[in-house]
């Protein structure tokens, strides 16, 4: 089977974490999966490796803020 085997924490991003953060930036969650805080939105990006050559980014959610 194929896959990616990683010692890399995955999921440090929780609701209550995401919910607080102000400052705009990228925060990294594990395996590829980041969330983006830019122009009053919160999007989460996947960066993976295709051919031998890193993507980036695939835009997987777009949320506004309210």
């Amino acid at each position: 089977m194929y896959g990616i085997k990683t010692k890399m924490k995955k999921n440090k991003l929780n609701h209550s974490f995401i919910k607080k953060i102000k400052s705009e930036g990228k925060y990294h969650d594990g395996n590829g999966l980041y969330l983006r805080l830019q122009n009053n939105s919160k999007s989460w990006f996947f960066r993976f490796t295709f051919e031998g050559k890193n993507k980036w980014p695939l835009t997987v959610l777009k949320i506004p803020f309210y």
